[in-house]
This record gives C-alpha cells, sequence and structure tokens, in this order.
C-alpha cells in the first residue's frame, strides 16, 4: 500500500477533513511534511510580496542597500511564483517536490554563506541562511514522521485485513 492511512500521500492529492474550532470543517495538509512545505511557501510568497511591492521597506527590514533598479521586482515576482508552486505542492502531498525543496534550500542556503563569505553580501543573509536551514530540518524530521506514521498505519491495516479472513 502505497500512501498509508492517508490514502497516496507519496504523491498524490491528499487532504484529510478536520473539525476546527467551532465545528466548521478545515481542509489542512494530512501529512507533516506537507505542512511545513506549505509553511515554507507562505514565507516565500511573503517575502516575495514584499520586495515586489514595497522593496525599499522589506531591503531596510533586511539591512540591505536601497535600490532603484527593477531586479529586485523581478526577485520578489519570482518568490512569489516559487512560493506559490511550494503551498500548492504541500497541500497536494507532492513528496517528490518536497524532497527535493529539501536540495533546493540547501543550495540557496549554502550560496548565502558563500556571499556573506566573500564579502559581497551583509552577514544578516547568515539569519536567512540559518532560517532556511531550520526549514530544511523540519522538512526532513516531518518525512520522517510521516514515513513511520504510514508504516504503522500500514501495518494495522494488514493486521485488520488478516483478521477479517
Amino acid at each position: 500500500m502505497s500512501g498509508g492511512a492517508r490514502g497516496g500521500t507519496r504523491g498524490g492529492a491528499s487532504s484529510r477533513v478536520v473539525a476546527a474550532p467551532g465545528g466548521r470543517r478545515d481542509r489542512r495538509p494530512g501529512s507533516r511534511a506537507g505542512r511545513s512545505l506549505t509553511a515554507f511557501g507562505v514565507y516565500a510568497l511573503l517575502m516575495g510580496c514584499g520586495l515586489f511591492a514595497a522593496p525599499d521597506l522589506t531591503l531596510d527590514l533586511l539591512r540591505t542597500a536601497r535600490t532603484t533598479e527593477h531586479w529586485v521586482r523581478l526577485l520578489g515576482a519570482t518568490a512569489m511564483l516559487l512560493g506559490s508552486y511550494y503551498i500548492v505542492a504541500g497541500r497536494a502531498e507532492v513528496r517528490v517536490l518536497i524532497r527535493a525543496s529539501l536540495w533546493g534550500r540547501i543550495a540557496l542556503a549554502t550560496a548565502f554563506g558563500v556571499l556573506v563569505v566573500a564579502g559581497i553580501a551583509p552577514m544578516l543573509l547568515l539569519g536567512i541562511a540559518g532560517n532556511e536551514m531550520l526549514g530544511v530540518l523540519w522538512t526532513t524530521l516531518a518525512l520522517r514522521a510521516d514515513a513511520v506514521a504510514d508504516a504503522v498505519a500500514d501495518t494495522h491495516a494488514s493486521a485488520r485485513e488478516g483478521a477479517a479472513r
């Protein structure tokens, strides 16, 4: 059984419906890894919105020199696009993209570190790189916890099937 109790969590579009406070029903990603990628997507989307709509304010918050060049808004638009992809992939439980995002985020954090060490970027970028690595750790641990939960659910399902015979 590939998806465990959540039904297709390894690559299909699977969300569970849960009761929210007040009796409302709310759709959330069905796995820890899906939630972690969704959260990263929201972070990237918000950062992108800031760079696109208010670059000077965002650059001031990042303690980086302001610019009148268009590249910062292009970067913001790109971050918004990637953030939206991550949100969709996290909610749809696209495990291959969840795993691939780990390598991309590690590469990005490494690139940020190289820019700081080379004296090209401010030290604050190390904080952003650290934030990226915390996200990588969260997603990695979530993937492992989901694998354990899926294995336990599969074991219980197999035991129920065997008992029903």
